[in-house]
């Protein structure tokens, strides 16, 4: 839906390893069970998303 500004994609490896490294500007060994990967878009429609910026990572090693 191009009126939704922001989504949030819930799921398992090593499918979004695969995005996040395949869309975000960081290279990711892997995203953890429970871990975050925020990545931006300068777009104005879903569908011109090409390759974006990985704003932040959150990893539960990062919690302790």
């Amino acid at each position: 839906d191009e009126n939704l500004e922001k989504v949030i994609l819930f799921g398992h490896n090593h499918a979004f390893t695969a995005i996040a490294n395949t869309l975000g500007s960081e290279y990711i060994e892997n995203v953890p069970t429970c871990g975050l990967v925020k990545m931006e878009f300068d777009v104005d429609r879903w569908s011109d998303i090409q390759k974006g910026k990985t704003t932040y990572m959150l990893f539960p090693r990062d919690l302790k």
